[in-house]
């Protein structure tokens, strides 16, 4: 199947604004040329892409009249019998045929040469767009209809167009990143606010975040640390107001994992309350399977960070038992588990929160994950890291960890991680045994599965718990 423009190519795609032979065709199917200029007029309902092909040629050829007007207007030969007054009498199906060329053809094919071939184009295609002062005119529409929270708003395209922009780094010099990034760090926050009941428009301001923040960190690092805390002011202050709207909600979490908090969490955390709101959120919703996600990976980037003071304000506030509730409402989920055992186990390298953890009964829950997740070495791994350091520590979990059901959970799972060469997880699950072999009385138990089990294992971590355990 050719992608629907004429140019031969195979595969398919949506309307090709790059192909010499784009004009040419039949004269379309009225009716889905009818849903696709509803679509551009409204935003609603996208329709699939074969009602982009069905729709003929007529289409196209607005297209590329207007990238026919972009190319020349970077040459300096403007075409004023366009009558395309440029910038201020931009109009939405305008601002959508600009979104339409800054984004790049929407490729479905299986053919790599040609999907290469349209994405270089692409490319060339924003330098143009950036020559021609696409940048410029966006800010300056931006500048105008902020405001305008209405279905034919223009806001949601600028946003796209500066996205695509944005996230090429072939198309979008430093020099125009540090425009951009100053706009974004003037109209966040009254975007962010005036179109909460639009989450479109949401969505495609907070897509902006990363690659701005990725631009700035090269170029402007000291605008860069002024967006990111805006950003992130501006985010925890509307979900704290949004708790009742899960759609928003979601929007705005996926907004702040964008958001670099990483480089300054106890400052996120101690000033800005970010742990606090996203603890809120975790127990409004906890049946909503990616808020419940995104907010333990928020909580698990504030615990990577190994801070102490960071931990033990997650242990206070309440971060165990939210973890807890997690892993029941969305038990076999393997993304949640993974997180929720990301912020556990950054709980428990700090040494003041293991008692907590352990009256909690985090010791409890990671033989369970074990039981459940056998072969999911994230999970596997934190638990077992988890568990290491509770027992290095916390004598009472002890007792519990050395029976049967225990211990035969643990050497299997090492002698099968052993067997396919994932490694990584040894250490922890070889520390563990240690801990129990040295500390309790059940060491005949633990010898005799280690024998069942590793006798053919010949490393120093065997042959250290089995020296432990003769010289009992």
């Amino acid at each position: 199947m050719s992608c629907g423009c004429g140019c031969g190519e195979g595969g398919e795609c949506s309307p090709c604004v790059l192909c010499t032979n784009g004009t040419k065709g039949a004269l379309g199917d009225k009716a889905a040329a009818k849903r696709v200029k509803r679509w551009i007029q409204t935003g609603d309902d996208r329709p699939p892409v074969q009602d982009f092909q069905a729709a003929g040629p007529s289409l196209l050829i607005e297209v590329k009249a207007h990238l026919f007007f972009m190319e020349n207007l970077s040459k300096g030969l403007v075409l004023r019998q366009t009558g395309v007054d440029i910038p201020m009498s931009m109009t939405n199906y305008e601002c959508w045929m600009m979104q339409y060329m800054a984004r790049g053809h929407e490729c479905q094919c299986d053919s790599d040469a040609h999907c290469e071939r349209l994405d270089r184009e692409d490319t060339r295609i924003r330098r143009v767009l950036v020559k021609a002062g696409i940048v410029q005119l966006t800010v300056q529409l931006l500048e105008q209809y902020r405001d305008d929270t209405s279905p034919e708003s223009v806001v949601p395209h600028i946003l796209v167009i500066l996205d695509a922009l944005a996230s090429d780094s072939q198309g979008f010099p430093p020099q125009v990143t540090t425009g951009i990034g100053a706009v974004f760090y003037k109209h966040f926050q009254h975007i962010l606010s005036t179109h909460k009941s639009r989450i479109g428009t949401i969505e495609a301001l907070c897509n902006l975040i990363r690659p701005i923040h990725m631009h700035l960190q090269q170029t402007d690092p000291k605008l860069n640390a002024g967006v990111c805390m805006l950003v992130r002011k501006a985010l925890i202050e509307s979900m704290a107001k949004n708790m009742g709207s899960p759609r928003l909600l979601a929007v705005l979490l996926r907004g702040m994992v964008q958001a670099d908090f990483t480089a300054d969490r106890y400052a996120a955390c101690h000033k800005q309350r970010l742990h606090l709101v996203v603890l809120k959120i975790l127990s409004r919703h906890p049946s909503v399977t990616s808020i419940v996600h995104t907010c333990l990976g928020i909580l698990g980037n504030l615990t990577d960070g190994e801070d102490a003071r960071v931990t033990q304000m997650l242990c206070k506030a309440g971060a165990v038992e939210r973890a807890r509730a997690a892993l029941l409402a969305q038990k076999g989920h393997e993304g949640v588990a993974f997180n929720a055992w990301r912020v556990l186990r950054g709980m428990a390298v700090t040494e003041e929160n293991r008692p907590v953890l352990v009256s909690a009964g985090v010791h409890k829950w990671a033989i369970k994950a074990l039981e459940t997740y056998p072969t999911t070495v994230g999970v596997v791994f934190r638990a077992t890291t988890c568990l290491e350091m509770l027992t290095r520590t916390e004598r009472q979990c002890d007792d519990y960890l050395a029976t049967s059901r225990c211990v035969c959970t643990l050497i299997p799972i090492v002698s099968a991680y052993k067997r396919v060469g994932k490694d990584v997880v040894l250490p922890a699950l070889y520390g563990v045994l240690f801990e129990l072999s040295r500390n309790n009385a059940r060491y005949t138990l633990i010898e005799k599965e280690v024998n069942r089990y590793l006798k053919n294992d010949n490393c120093a971590a065997v042959r250290n718990i089995l020296t432990v355990i003769a010289n009992k």
